[in-house]
């Protein structure tokens, strides 16, 4: 919504396939026809499968199926998908879904730059590590952390604790 806010056309690209949840999130759950697999599939045109908010004018969604798994969608085809759409968005933003297998790296296929999303725990930490090496490995260079649930410790540095973070991350 802040990008929206800012002027931009927005794209949420719910890639949870069988998790979808971005249409609740947004209040668009009852106008999703068509989803992203309908659409990488070809099964409908790109426009049938993107639901428009009322609320927020330029916020735009594409669904994750609801009743599929991961191997509905081809990282081939996500990233055609992907590059479809920045023509028609000034942001695409997708939501990956948790974890680093198949539907993570399908997700991941077409994005340019990714923002790691974590939080101060040592699992976490961890996770988004993993997560950064194999955006790496698969040709993302550019990453971004946002570390969510920082800790307020009295005579500590959040921002300091932050930076560290994103330092060992290497982001």
């Amino acid at each position: 919504l802040a990008l929206v806010r800012r002027g931009r056309k927005v794209l949420l690209l719910d890639a949870d396939t069988g998790l979808r949840s971005l249409d609740l999130l947004v209040g668009l759950q009852d106008h999703i026809v068509y989803d992203l697999s309908d659409a990488a599939q070809g099964l409908c045109r790109l426009k049938q499968a993107i639901v428009k908010s009322r609320e927020h004018e330029g916020l735009s969604l594409m669904a994750a199926a609801q009743n599929r798994d991961c191997t509905c969608v081809t990282p081939q085809q996500m990233k055609a998908l992907v590059k479809k759409l920045t023509g028609s968005f000034d942001e695409v933003l997708v939501d990956c879904p948790a974890g680093l297998d198949r539907g993570f790296r399908t997700a991941i296929s077409g994005a340019q730059t990714a923002l790691i999303v974590t939080q101060d725990e040592p699992v976490c930490r961890r996770d988004a590590e993993r997560a950064h090496m194999l955006l790496k490995r698969e040709g993302v260079d550019e990453c971004r952390l946002l570390v969510n649930r920082m800790r307020w410790q009295k005579g500590s540095s959040s921002t300091g604790r932050a930076r560290e973070l994103a330092e060992a991350l290497e982001v």
